[in-house]
Order: C-alpha cells, then structure tokens, then sequence
C-alpha cells in the first residue's frame, strides 16, 4: 500500500509530521543538529503567528524576547555594518565573492535586532516526537530511491516502501545521491563550531556577533553553555587546540554552509523539498517550515 513519507528527523521533519499525520518519518536519528551537546550557533525561533501556533498548539508558554546584533572588525563591536564588513564577513565565512550570492541573513540584511521566542529546543524536539508517535518513525537508513516505481529502499528488514509521497528535508546533496542522480550546482562548505568558556569575549550586550577582522571565527554567540565560536572548514582537534587553546568542546559538520544552488524544478508533485537544507534556501527558516505544514495539512 502506498503511503507518504518523510525523509529527515529533524525538526523540520517532525513539524511537518506533526501536522500532516498521514505521513510517516524516515531517518536514522532523532534531532538533526539539536543532538549535538551544545548549540551550534543561534538556534532561535522567529516571533511570528507561525511560531506562536506551534508552541500554542503544544502547550508550550510563550515567551517573547528581543535578541541584538553585533558587528565586529578590528575588536570593536558595534551595531552597523557597511558595504565593506559585508564584503569581508562573506569572503571570510564562506570563501567566496559577495558580489555572486546573497542571501536574506540578519546579517546580509543589516538586523541589529531581533524578536524571538524562548524555546528549549530539545524539549520541543521531544513534545514532537510524543504526539507525532512511535509507529509513525521509522528508523532506517534509505540506501536508494526509485523515482519511477515510486520505491524507498531501507535497510531495516530489507524490506522497500512503496510511496505516494515524498517530503525530504534532508540536505539536497544527500537525496540526490539517494536517488543516484550527479549533484551539480549545490554547493556547500564544511563548517567547524566551537564551545569556549564564557569569559572567552565580552559581547557586551549582543547575543551574536558577526566578525570579518582577523580572528579565526566569523561568528560568536552567547549561550548557555558559553560561547560558541564558528570556523569555516573541517578541524581537526589539532586545529582547533591551536586555535583556542581552553576550547571545551567542538563539532565539524559537512556541507552546512550553503553556497548556491537553486532547486531545479526536475520532480513530478509527489516528490516535495521542505527546510533550509531540502530547499537549499537560507530563508527557509523553522518559520516558514511551521507555515508550510499547517497549509498542507
């Protein structure tokens, strides 16, 4: 019997679930980058109708907050950036030529601040996954996809599904090697985050700050285990002991920093992108991922 399926259990994919319960997960592992031991970066939820349903809808207070931005160049951090820490900050970050690419970041967009709401992101993550429920997750590696005979291939078993639809939230790069088809002109970056104690920088009274000066990092947040650092590139531990010698802990991630790449139109409508990575979008943010799945559904 066919059915739907969505490929990614990550939070987009348990908000997608979680509003379309005719469709079932597939993934490996709960929790995408919330898994990992401290946040990688901010991870934050945009006050809008959207947001506010969500946690309205599990119950969850809310809790409305106004987080600022910084800019720092040359150790200075400041509230504006101009036309040359744009340059350089995107040079730095990723390596490439602003004059390309742009994308609608709180940076590219000049934001010095921002209204959020106050989640716990792991919390939310397992609200999701009690109402979403255990017969509707499969945990399974999806080692093919046939496009024409509409079959997910999973390990689990060795048993193949036969699909209605698709929604894959998983990184654009990874379904097309799932459906063994060449992954051209989405390119991405291997990024490298980093916990330092809390005393590592004074970011005064900004949350995150964005740096185009000379330190390694392009990007320092506040959290609650201290500050995260963000590194372009893969580091070894070597590296990043000789970076930041009292580091805490640090995480490499592939192909987190997204590049360019536009979504080719090459799919019938049973196969659907969602999220930031699925799109390949930097404004396909948890947001718009909430609004997505309630028109779905």
């Amino acid at each position: 019997m066919k059915q739907n399926y969505v490929l990614g259990g990550g939070i987009t994919g348990l908000i997608w679930a979680y509003y379309n319960p005719s469709f079932t997960i597939i993934t490996e592992a709960i929790g995408g980058q919330f898994k990992n031991n401290f946040s990688l970066g901010p991870r934050i939820l945009e006050d809008n109708e959207f947001s506010r349903k969500l946690l309205t809808d599990l119950e969850i207070p809310i809790i409305p907050q106004n987080i600022h931005i910084g800019y720092q160049s040359d150790g200075e951090i400041s509230n504006t950036a101009d036309a040359k820490f744009l340059e350089k900050y995107y040079k730095k970050s990723r390596d490439e030529d602003y004059s390309l690419y742009r994308d609608e970041t709180a940076m590219n967009c000049k934001k010095t601040q921002m209204d959020i709401l106050i989640v716990d992101f792991p919390k939310l993550i397992e609200l999701l996954i009690e109402k979403i429920g255990d017969k509707r997750i499969i945990y399974s590696k999806i080692y093919g996809i046939e496009t024409d005979t509409k079959k997910i291939h999973i390990k689990r078993d060795k048993i193949d599904l036969v699909y209605d639809k698709i929604v894959s939230s998983i990184p654009i790069r990874a379904f097309y090697r799932i459906i063994n088809r060449r992954v051209g002109g989405y390119r991405a970056k291997d990024m490298t985050y980093i916990l330092l104690k809390p005393d590592f920088a004074d970011l005064k009274n900004f949350d995150f700050v964005y740096c185009c000066g000379k330190t390694p990092y392009h990007r320092l947040t506040k959290t609650k285990d201290g500050i995260v650092a963000e590194v372009l590139g893969w580091k070894s531990e070597g590296n990043v002991r000789i970076l930041f010698p009292n580091y805490v802990d640090f995480k490499c991630m592939p192909d987190i920093q997204i590049i360019s790449g536009t979504l080719k139109k090459e799919f019938n409508e049973d196969i659907q992108f969602i999220g930031r990575y699925g799109r390949w979008d930097r404004k396909w943010k948890t947001e718009k991922v909430i609004e997505e799945a309630i028109k779905y559904g």
